[in-house]
């Protein structure tokens, strides 16, 4: 827009000197009702100019007549059944506010006329941006005066000649175009007022005139210093990358240009300049030596007051080191700014901010102290890449000079898609009453709250979810497979992360037997803890409580000495880790020795004494039992399947006295079969 703007002015100037404003409609389209055969040439009309300056207000003179008119001020080219849309008022003033650039609209007209037909009539107006001349001058200290400067520049483009005005003193003198750049020390009576007017073919244009109050600067130190327009300053230095600076500089626009010059932080300046006869005209970028340090410029030019001008010195704060480990720890490095080295002395404060800026989350900002150079952050809930940036605000007085200047670090970013929660490190499995008991701990630290924890039953190959849970325990009812049981333990927290599962933890397992040995497993029942020792627990039969009778260091077979038992051997495994918790075994019965008396003789005469044959010893433990008794002829007198039998025949029974012969086979509990067989006397 800007550039057909300057070829309007271009055509003006060459068709129409006398300043003619040329309309352009910038609109073109098959539909526009501005083209069709309804329009009509002088439907309304302008009071006044048809271009101004921002905000310019249109009057608008209806020259139809008509009882139905409405008007669009930002007409562009709409076909008529969508003029309803856009808003048509019936009000003939409007108002264009200020814009970016030169910019013409379209005013349509449009309604019925008497009979009924429509109508349509188009003018065009021009609303001008405002772009003041571009000029700077320097305030000369010592002999009351100042250096103006109205460079060349596209700013100045639209304007052929310039006045430059003095308030108090009537000084007042026009320059050309083809003068620019213009240099010039003008004497000043202070205070005083600088005009500069931009002129089009002699005439100023409303948009132009630029004013500038002239104070005379006191060069005597002050408590809070003083303010110089046009001061040479470099406002802000970014690194755009960690190796590429990017300087904004203000101040004066001499055409002589100025020096920078750059020094490493913590030494001199070198007596070299870094770069010469820079012209500050846009923002400058260039490459930095070493990434990992800070680097610090400072500017200097020659002026026409006949000294040297020079600028605060701002330096580089990079960010050195990020890192993110994969339980969301985020550590950031940087190197603060050095204190200043310059012609005088340069006392700095500084406010540093950390910016960070999260994907659906915006940024974000916090103060940092200034004497230190690190910082540790966690990632927050549902971030999946988080970027920082380092903002040190640097204010100062130089000379007797205010300024401030802003040092901007290089952005660094982490993306976060890879972090896992750490995994839990403390568990102890242990069976109890038939339950097996699984207790853990978070002992890694995590920022977000756990939503459930997970347990898995382990297989080498595979992970099978078994239960849920909001507690840190689970218990699972023990069930003898003949096999170790593993688990492992996981979790999610409420920001969706998921926890790598847990190192496995096993039940010990005392595995039964038929034999007098114990034997069980050395896989551990902790995790984030060694084994320390095994003990051998045994029930007391009296007092019901496990006692210890043995201890080994490694899981290895052992035969407890059984002959102290009468009922039953019970056995435990109890486990202790290093930091001395217990995990038990499940229990373990060991076969006794089966003892059974079997009498030689009985006498069933009613005396109460011995009146009766029958077993003694471990009848309790016989499964399966038979029992046959013969004469001496081989005649069966008695039978019984039960090892509680007594038997005790009457007199009329007619089983004599004498010799008989018993034959018993049973099984018990150890699964033994056994046979006995023997004489038996019957004592009448």
């Amino acid at each position: 827009m800007k550039i057909l703007y300057r070829l309007y002015y271009f055509v003006r100037k060459l068709l129409f000197p006398g300043g003619f404003a040329l309309l352009v409609s910038l609109t073109t389209s098959g539909q526009n009702v501005c083209n069709s055969s309804l329009a009509i040439p002088n439907g309304f009309s302008i009071d006044g100019p048809a271009s101004g300056c921002g905000p310019f207000a249109v009057q608008l003179i209806d020259n139809t007549g008509f009882s139905d008119v409405k008007y669009i001020y930002t007409y562009n080219g709409e076909s008529a059944t969508e003029l309803g849309g856009l808003g048509p008022l019936e009000n003939t003033r409007y108002t264009y506010f200020a814009e970016d650039e030169n910019t013409s609209y379209t005013i349509l007209q449009y309604g019925k006329d008497n009979n009924g037909n429509d109508f349509y009539s188009c003018k065009n107006v021009t609303v001008r941006a405002g772009v003041k001349p571009l000029y700077s001058y320097t305030q000369c200290t010592r002999d009351k005066g100042i250096e103006l400067v109205i460079p060349k520049h596209e700013d100045n483009e639209d304007y052929n000649s310039f006045e430059i005005k003095l308030g108090r003193t009537a000084y007042t003198k026009t320059i050309t175009s083809f003068d620019l750049p213009y240099v010039e020390a003008i004497q000043i009576n202070y205070p005083d007022v600088l005009t500069i007017t931009g002129l089009i073919n002699g005439n100023p244009d409303n948009c132009s005139n630029s004013s500038e109050p002239l104070e005379h600067p006191d060069v005597v130190a002050t408590q809070t210093g003083i303010d110089i327009p046009f001061d040479i300053s470099i406002d802000t230095i970014r690194l755009i990358e960690p190796n590429r600076v990017r300087l904004n500089i203000s101040g004066s626009l001499h055409p002589n240009g100025y020096t920078i010059q750059m020094r490493e932080a913590y030494n001199d300046y070198p007596n070299q300049a870094f770069k010469e006869n820079f012209i500050p005209n846009s923002p400058i970028e260039f490459e930095l030596p070493d990434p990992s340090k800070s680097f610090c410029f400072k500017l200097s030019r020659p002026i026409g007051c006949g000294s040297f001008e020079f600028s605060p010195e701002i330096c580089t704060t990079p960010i050195i080191n990020s890192s993110i480990n994969q339980n969301g720890k985020i550590n950031l490095k940087w190197v603060n700014h050095p204190e200043a080295k310059n012609i005088l002395p340069q006392p700095i404060q500084q406010k540093k901010q950390l910016s960070t800026s999260e994907i659906n989350k915006g940024i974000t900002s916090k103060d940092i102290p200034n004497n230190i150079d690190s910082l540790s952050d966690f990632i927050s809930c549902g971030t999946r890449r988080v970027c920082y940036t380092l903002t040190n605000h640097i204010t100062g007085r130089f000379i007797d000079y205010d300024y401030n200047s802003v040092s901007i670090s290089n952005e660094v970013c982490l993306s976060v898609d890879s972090i896992k929660a750490p995994a839990i490190s403390d568990i102890i499995s242990s069976i109890e009453n038939e339950t097996i008991s699984i207790q853990f701990n978070l002992v890694a630290y995590w920022p977000n709250a756990i939503e459930k924890f997970y347990l898995y039953d382990y297989a080498p190959d595979s992970l099978k979810l078994v239960d849920s849970s909001t507690s840190t325990f689970f218990d699972r009812p023990w069930v003898d497979t003949g096999e170790i049981q593993c688990f492992q333990i996981g979790y999610i927290d409420d920001c969706g992360i998921q926890a790598e599962p847990s190192e496995r933890t096993c039940t010990v397992y005392l595995r039964d037997s038929l034999s007098t040995i114990l034997n069980w497993t050395p896989e551990s029942p902790f995790v984030g803890s060694e084994i320390d020792r095994y003990e051998v627990l045994a029930q007391n039969e009296t007092t019901g409580t496990f006692e210890s009778i043995y201890q080994a260091s490694i899981a290895s077979p052992f035969s407890p000495n059984l002959e102290n038992f009468e009922d039953e051997a019970l056995f435990k495994i109890a486990t202790y880790s290093v930091n001395g918790d217990i995990s038990y075994s499940n229990l373990v019965s060991l076969p006794l020795r089966f003892d059974l008396y079997i009498p030689n003789s009985f006498s069933p005469n009613t005396d109460g004494l011995n009146d009766a044959f029958l077993l003694f010893g471990d009848i309790d433990k016989i499964t399966s039992f038979s029992l046959r008794i013969i004469d001496r002829l081989g005649h069966e007198v008695y039978r019984s399947d039960s090892p509680y039998f007594q038997w005790s025949p009457e007199q009329r029974e007619e089983i004599p006295s004498g010799v008989y012969n018993y034959f018993i086979s049973l099984e018990n509990t150890e699964q033994e079969q056994l046979n006995f067989n023997g004489h038996l006397h019957l004592l009448r």
